[in-house]
């Protein structure tokens, strides 16, 4: 709290980030790729803070990833973007076992 944000770790200044719109109760919370260029530690801190925002239901959560591991454990629908164009919007269980995600996988390469 005494400190400058700008001292901070990556993963502090993204829980920073993640607190700093939360406190605001937002309808919804667009992210874009919020657990990149974090290390384990962070990555899984910052996972555990949206999926408390995602469970408490007075937020919609909505976020870019290419880690289908993130997707698959707080998203619940998918729109799956390709060249431009929406190739699937499922439900994420639907999505993981569509061939949507398939040829995504071998187009695009391995998702994480």
């Amino acid at each position: 709290a005494q400190r400058n944000a700008r001292t901070l770790s990556v993963g502090q200044q993204q829980r920073l980030a993640l607190a700093r719109a939360w406190v605001l109760a937002p309808d919804a919370l667009l992210l874009d790729e919020p657990t990149a260029s974090l290390d384990p530690d962070a990555r899984r801190e910052v996972e555990a803070l949206l999926g408390e925002f995602a469970s408490g239901q007075t937020q919609t959560l909505v976020f870019s990833s290419h880690t289908i591991g993130l997707v698959s454990r707080l998203a619940s629908r998918v729109i799956c973007l390709q060249d431009g164009r929406v190739r699937a919007d499922l439900p994420v269980r639907d999505f993981l076992q569509s061939t949507a995600y398939g040829e995504s996988r071998s187009s695009l390469g391995e998702l994480r």
